[in-house]
């Protein structure tokens, strides 16, 4: 076995380990969200707000690419007890007043 197949080996092994992290991290998320989701509709209750992680759910995109929209001002936020939150009318008004950009 040479050292450049070894090497290779190992890059694959670390990326393979990356996508596994992300997919597991993804699949975390969504766990959370059902739950809270189906113990709240038992209640009858929608949330209203969501954490970073139910935004990027909502609103189909990374927690990344919600965080750089907080940063950037084009997502307003919730700041309860130190905690960034969302609430999902402000998401449904930023979607509706994304309808027919460009960009």
């Amino acid at each position: 076995m040479s050292l450049s197949h070894s090497a290779e080996e190992q890059t694959t092994a670390s990326e393979t380990a990356g996508v596994m992290g992300a997919l597991h991290a993804i699949a975390d998320a969504i766990v959370r969200l059902v739950k809270a989701r189906l113990s709240n509709t038992a209640l009858g209750i929608q949330p209203r707000l969501v954490d970073v992680s139910g935004a990027a759910v909502y609103l189909g995109r990374q927690e990344r690419a919600i965080r750089g929209l907080v940063t950037a001002g084009k997502l307003p936020v919730v700041r309860i007890d130190g905690r960034v939150q969302f609430d999902v009318k402000d998401l449904d008004r930023v979607i509706e007043n994304s309808k027919g950009d460009r960009g």
